[in-house]
């Protein structure tokens, strides 16, 4: 079902619309202004219906959008652009004149992160965030257009930022210091590794359509799977490719090999069943395929930083 807008969010040149339904705990999704210009987006919670996210006007110049785990679609009103993302991913937005529509996907936890920088920043850079300038002009040399997406997958040094972020208790002053800190490091960690992500886009659009939508196939028989998962030949047979070219295609469109992939769906999907609080460890490790619990905790452990528990 989808929510009806009743939220309304103005600023000097944009308007966000937001759907918040009646269930939506407190404190599981807020927007904080960092700075002029520059807010931070944060879900966390398991979505129970479609929440909406529609903007108008004058678009943010850029947004970073940080997907650890759920899934959304946006639309680009007047280019006749649907694109659909799941899972971890990080994606960087160029908007023009665009109106967007974000759509959030609901029955599985959701948790994002996402930094929105809005023209009346570059406007008033005597907030001393010479950074974002610098960061700006990069955008501006690799020419990308209005709603360009760049996808990559979220490193170990950015999800624990991330972490930090959605994990939080500090109030008042703490607050505010603790979340610049945390989007500046995020932003100039972007802005290292900015040239990379653009190659790694260019790559995706790369890949024939034949081969993107057998390995959306592959992927999506992955998952279904998860307890019992092919051998790599295997899936790659069903594919109807070779194992290499199959591991390159995940390369491409969501920055891992097969192997990886499986581990990465693996463990979200234990830390969501997890998190449901019915299941002990041991039960949520051999439903995710894990055999042996402590290789379970300790892969567990290194991807989200804590040993699980129920």
């Amino acid at each position: 079902m989808t929510v009806d807008y009743n939220t309304f969010i103005t600023k000097e040149c944009h308007e966000t619309h937001l759907s918040i339904p009646d269930w939506l705990e407190e404190n599981s999704f807020y927007i904080t202004r960092i700075w002029q210009g520059l807010e931070l987006w944060v879900l966390d919670c398991t979505v129970l219906e479609e929440i909406i996210f529609q903007t108008k006007g004058c678009l943010p110049v850029i947004q970073f959008h940080y997907n650890i785990s759920g899934q959304y679609e946006v639309q680009f009103e007047g280019q006749g652009i649907t694109t659909e993302y799941e899972e971890e991913h990080l994606g960087i937005y160029f908007y023009g004149t665009t109106n967007t529509v974000w759509k959030i996907t609901p029955g599985t936890l959701n948790q994002f992160v996402s930094i929105r920088i809005y023209q009346e920043f570059f406007n008033n850079c005597a907030q001393g965030i010479s950074i974002l300038s610098t960061l700006l002009g990069k955008i501006s040399e690799v020419s990308i257009k209005n709603s360009s997406r760049c996808i990559n997958n979220i490193s170990p040094q950015l999800f624990g930022i991330l972490q930090d972020i959605i994990e939080y208790r500090f109030v008042g002053l703490a607050e505010k210091q603790f979340l610049e800190d945390r989007v500046f490091h995020l932003l100039l960690y972007q802005f290292v590794k900015l040239s990379p992500l653009v190659a790694s886009s260019k790559q995706d659009r790369n890949i024939p359509l034949q081969d993107r939508q057998m390995t959306q196939y592959a992927r999506r028989y992955l998952e279904d799977n998860l307890q019992s998962p092919p051998s790599l030949a295997a899936l790659a047979k069903r594919a109807g490719m070779s194992s290499g070219k199959l591991n390159n295609c995940f390369r491409q469109l969501y920055g891992m090999t097969v192997a990886q992939y499986l581990r990465h769906k693996r463990l979200f999907k234990a830390k969501e069943m997890l998190q449901r609080g019915d299941l002990s460890v041991t039960e949520v490790a051999f439903l995710v395929g894990y055999h042996s619990p402590s290789h379970f905790s300790k892969s567990y452990k290194n991807k989200f930083g804590k040993l699980p528990s129920s």
